[in-house]
């Protein structure tokens, strides 16, 4: 559990102050023998964050994470014992609060087409959608 402000830990001999934004470290350290010690560190780290900002948030992706033209569907490679397998990798949420997936193998079995409509299938079913309607145009 802790018990000091962020940014602020504990060390043998004071408080370290460490406060980062990107590339730039800003940091102080406050001995034990200063008179009142964590006030001081909370002091500094307050200086810091009033240098150099709060932190950036990241910017979420908007546009689907599919490398198919179908959303939840994806290309990728699964490693098993240091052999690489084809296949796509479908996900769908059936529910709120769940997700699954399933990958469909493609090269020596069955042809990539083939497994690709399987996997467009599959998205289609667990989520209630036609699935000529998640098919690209091409």
């Amino acid at each position: 559990m802790r018990t000091l402000p962020p940014n602020i830990s504990h060390h043998p001999d004071g408080y370290l102050v460490r406060v980062q934004r990107g590339e730039m470290l800003y940091q102080a350290f406050v001995p034990k023998s200063h008179r009142e010690a964590l006030a001081e560190a909370i002091r500094r780290r307050d200086e810091f964050l009033a240098v150099c900002g709060p932190v950036a948030r990241p910017k979420f992706r908007t546009a689907p994470r599919s490398n198919t033209d179908v959303v939840g569907v994806s290309t990728s490679t699964h490693w098993h014992r240091g052999q690489p397998y084809s296949c796509f990798v479908a996900s769908a949420n059936p529910q709120p609060g769940r997700h699954t997936t399933r990958r469909f193998y493609f090269g020596r079995t069955q042809t990539r087409d083939v497994a690709f409509k399987a996997a467009v299938a599959w998205r289609a079913q667990i989520t209630g959608q036609n699935p000529a309607t998640l098919l690209p145009k091409w």
